[in-house]
């Protein structure tokens, strides 16, 4: 549950956040930065943003590390990926036919295909219908 709902809020965060370090209040405010003897060679918004993505995938880097191990074994990993598709097809097959693995596969599936679809008409609607950028929308 935990890293479902961290998933979505990182998607949801994640555009918000996006559209706001690509715009005039965030973006003026980052390059106005000045690290004292050092050139750091971010001269535009998109430059910005993408420094302050890095720091932000840094900080994720170390929360993960600091996940507490379960005791379960690891289990080596084929060196042919496609190895990993008679069991994957068996756990999909075996997820199906069970009554609660159909709803939440069903429900997955809905709810990524119908969230990532809204997101780009959203995003149009907004610029025609509201004139609005990027950022705006």
């Amino acid at each position: 549950g935990w890293i479902e709902g961290l998933t979505i809020a990182s998607i949801i965060l994640g555009v918000l956040l996006g559209g706001q370090l690509v715009g005039p209040n965030i973006s003026h405010w980052l390059l106005s930065v000045d690290v004292p003897l050092l050139d750091t060679g971010i001269d535009t918004a998109a430059e910005a943003a993408i420094a302050t993505l890095i720091a932000v995938y840094l900080a994720a880097a170390w929360f993960n590390t600091r996940i507490p191990h379960t005791g379960v074994e690891m289990r080596a990993m084929p060196g042919n990926p496609l190895a990993l598709l008679p069991d994957f097809w068996s756990c999909n097959n075996r997820l199906w036919r069970d009554k609660l693995g159909q709803i939440s596969l069903a429900t997955t599936t809905l709810f990524w295909g119908a969230g990532g679809n809204l997101k780009f008409i959203v995003l149009a609607w907004a610029a025609a219908a509201l004139s609005y950028n990027t950022t705006q929308a």
